[in-house]
């Protein structure tokens, strides 16, 4: 069951580029799923909003432990997205991001 929406404030990477590679980054853990593979790839859509700030960007990464024995069988790492200086929300989606990939989902 999903739990209750919220906003997560992030930690600035200091001017420095990290692209690739998680710096401070927010952590969300779903644990206890049981599923069948049908196929398909990862998706998900984040809001986000760097309000007037200039020259930020997020990026997500995606680690599966299929087994549950705390080790990743799959890692997802998907392309920075560039914010705009505009106040409000702008949507970041997994579509025709992934950058790069490690293991196979099952």
């Amino acid at each position: 069951q999903a739990g209750p929406e919220g906003t997560v404030q992030l930690t600035s990477a200091g001017g420095q580029n990290h692209d690739g590679t998680p710096h401070q980054p927010a952590v969300f853990e779903a644990t206890g799923l049981t599923g069948t593979h049908t196929g398909q790839t990862t998706a998900f859509s984040f809001a986000v909003d760097a309000g007037d700030d200039v020259g930020q960007a997020v990026q997500a990464r995606v680690s599966y432990d299929l087994t549950g024995d705390g080790t990743w069988d799959r890692i997802e790492t998907y392309g920075y997205f560039a914010t705009d200086p505009v106040p409000g929300n702008e949507t970041y989606t997994s579509q025709g991001r992934l950058a790069a990939e490690d293991g196979t989902l099952g």
